[in-house]
């Protein structure tokens, strides 16, 4: 009798505490970064009247976040097409699109480098939606469903918990100049 006790009240607690170290270990150690809102527009020194887009992501987490790895797209939504689409996704090239290490309570800006985008890739956007465009400022001015989204993949160092983190639309009509998160 004693051990049927002792397994109806310790599988259940058993069972309770995996869920709850899963929880921990997944929720409590696992990095956390944050995208700056809304994206900059800075003076690049490349030409005159040449400007580049700055996005400032924060570790706001506990502990370090290491091997991050960095994608930006330019998603231009649009009417229906022949074939059927309604949104143009363009891969923009970065100046860092993987970090070793972001500290804790540090910022890193990540710089969309948009000269580096094939102009196949301009001309495609201009087909499907009109927009003349060279740069990703452009295009951002130039249509009202165009954004810029960025996407950040993070691990913890302890735990090994890998977490992906999409920031929302970076802009919303205005440009402001790049200042460190407050929270950093």
């Amino acid at each position: 009798m004693d051990v049927m006790i002792s397994l109806l009240v310790g599988i259940p607690i058993g069972v309770f505490q995996s869920i709850l170290m899963l929880w921990i270990v997944f929720r409590v150690f696992s990095p956390q970064l944050a995208w700056s809102s809304p994206m900059a527009v800075t003076p690049s020194g490349a030409g005159e009247g040449t400007t580049e887009l700055v996005a400032t992501v924060s570790n706001v987490g506990h502990r370090d976040a290491v091997d991050v790895a960095f994608h930006a797209e330019l998603r231009v939504d649009h009417e229906r097409t022949a074939d059927g689409l309604t949104r143009i996704l363009i891969k923009l090239p970065l100046n860092s699109s993987w970090m070793p290490r972001i500290r804790r309570g540090s910022f890193r800006r990540i710089r969309i480098e948009d000269v580096r985008v094939p102009a196949g890739e301009w001309e495609r956007l201009r087909v499907r939606t009109g927009i003349e465009a060279d740069t990703v400022v452009d295009a951002l001015r130039g249509h009202p469903n165009a954004h810029v989204r960025l996407y950040g993949l993070a691990s913890d160092p302890f735990s090994g918990s890998r977490q992906v983190f999409v920031s929302l639309d970076l802009y919303d009509g205005d440009f402001k100049p790049v200042e460190p998160p407050l929270d950093a």
